[in-house]
């Protein structure tokens, strides 16, 4: 999930597959595990959030997951301030 500052909105991310050769494994994959190595180019004031699907799957008490869109819809209630603070860190 990224915050991108200039539109002052939370998108999902779009990655771009990385073309050059890959040289080391990323921490906890096994050799020989197939992987995409992706990058992104971050602005000034942008938020990156890397998550699980431990939270998009959590369910609130009437049993309903919160889903991408109930994770975006949170994110956007973060107030300015808290997220400025968060990407300065």
């Amino acid at each position: 999930m990224w915050y991108r500052a200039r539109e002052r909105k939370w998108a999902l991310t779009e990655w771009i597959e990385d073309e050059e050769e890959m040289s080391d494994l990323p921490l906890g994959l096994i050799s020989g595990t197939p992987y995409t190595q992706v990058s992104a180019s971050l602005e000034h004031g942008d938020i990156l959030v890397l998550y699980t699907d431990g939270i998009t799957e959590c369910r609130n008490p009437a049993g309903v997951p919160l889903g991408i869109d109930g994770l975006l819809e949170l994110a956007e209630g973060v107030p300015l301030g808290l997220r400025r603070r968060l990407g300065q860190r």
